[in-house]
């Protein structure tokens, strides 16, 4: 049996971190081996005791300063043996048989290196849209919730720990560089809560270290 390993960053978002976390352990009755690791980001609002009586099968590492999340990711990433590894944002949740769907498709399909689907952003309103994946600047810009193999990131060394912001898109440029392009499935498997001004999509350094990538992979783009 495949092992999926899923890892939840988290950095002063514990208002939706539960929600995130429930979100990863009912995956598991589905015939399926998942761990879960729960980085903390230096969330100084952290209670790992509390989450810890919530969720006894749940792995946390809780560092207590705050380093990026491709740096927190890295950490996730080199403590687990999984085949397969996915990323979920603190704010964020999945829908139920997200990992059988994804990791189904990855068992079958030997070549192919990483897999995703669509998202449904929800506001604090309750009101939705479908962001489709299969649109490229929107893969490169929402790389959380896409199910890649293990041993391929871990060969690329995982997560650039100096990036700040737009680790995701660098770590699906390099993953499509040295092993191929992902399959995207059209299903809004991955649920991204959008909050006003305080996600990093709406950080000040987002154009910056965009414009650096951009260049970088112009080739490829």
């Amino acid at each position: 049996m495949k092992k999926i390993c899923l890892c939840i960053t988290n950095y002063k978002k514990e208002e939706f971190l539960e929600r995130s976390i429930r979100s990863c352990v009912t995956q598991i009755p589905y015939e399926i081996k998942i761990e879960i690791f729960l980085v903390n980001d230096g969330s100084r609002k952290f209670n790992k005791k509390k989450l810890l009586r919530e969720f006894p099968s749940i792995n946390i590492i809780d560092q207590k300063k705050n380093k990026g999340v491709a740096y927190a990711s890295n950490l996730a990433l080199k403590k687990t043996n999984s085949d397969y590894f996915m990323r979920v944002d603190a704010d964020d949740y999945l829908a139920m048989k997200s990992c059988l769907i994804l990791s189904s498709i990855l068992n079958d399909n030997s070549n192919l290196p990483f897999v995703y689907g669509d998202i449904l952003q929800i506001d604090k309103n309750g009101f939705n849209k479908i962001l489709k994946r299969n649109n490229r600047d929107i893969l490169l810009q929402h790389g959380a919730g896409i199910m890649f193999r293990t041993k391929y990131l871990k060969k690329i060394k995982g997560y650039n720990i100096k990036l700040k912001n737009c680790e995701d898109f660098d770590i699906i440029m390099r993953m499509e560089k040295k092993y191929g392009n992902g399959y995207h499935i059209p299903v809004s498997y991955y649920r991204y809560y959008k909050t006003k001004g305080t996600h990093l999509s709406n950080s000040k350094n987002r154009k910056k270290y965009l414009g650096i990538l951009k260049k970088k992979y112009e080739k490829y783009l």
